[in-house]
């Protein structure tokens, strides 16, 4: 399983080497966290994009439904300029199930469900508490070339 797991991390890695980072790949006005204080939160890598999405289930993560060529779901990263093997858990995306409702063209119900299998390194997390969220994003069917809410950009 560790020759899976250092082989995932590799591959994901040399991927994310090649992807170079531009305009708008950082949330704009956003303040760093201290790291691994925001354990559920994924990062996908697919083809042409990076978007970000939240973990909701040991094996299911939400995030938005125009992320639609996700490959690799990526937990525990603080940053991806550097790799912390110890720390990152790499899972290929099996399968997809997008909103019913919704619409490629306004992104209405702009949302899917991902899912990968289980592993033996991949631990449940204890959130303590709520959070308390103000509604903070624009109108989905505004089109931009930068970071939407949830952190995704177009390559």
């Amino acid at each position: 399983m560790s020759c899976l797991r250092n082989f995932s991390v590799f591959f994901s890695c040399m991927f994310l080497f090649i992807i170079q980072s531009g305009h708008g790949s950082e949330i704009i006005g956003g303040t760093e966290v201290k790291p691994h204080s925001l354990p559920f939160m994924a990062c996908f890598v697919g083809v042409e994009s990076l978007c970000g999405g939240t973990l909701i289930h040991p094996q299911w993560v939400l995030t938005a439904a125009h992320c639609n060529d996700m490959i690799l779901v990526i937990l525990g990263a603080h940053s991806l300029r550097k790799v912390e093997v110890d720390s990152w858990q790499v899972r290929v995306v099996e399968k997809q199930f997008p909103h019913p409702g919704y619409d490629r063209v306004t992104k209405v119900n702009d949302l899917v469900l991902l899912k990968w299998g289980m592993g033996s390194w991949l631990e449940l997390l204890l959130l303590e508490g709520s959070v308390r969220v103000k509604r903070t994003y624009r109108d989905s069917t505004h089109s931009s070339q930068t970071n939407n809410s949830a952190g995704s950009k177009k390559q």
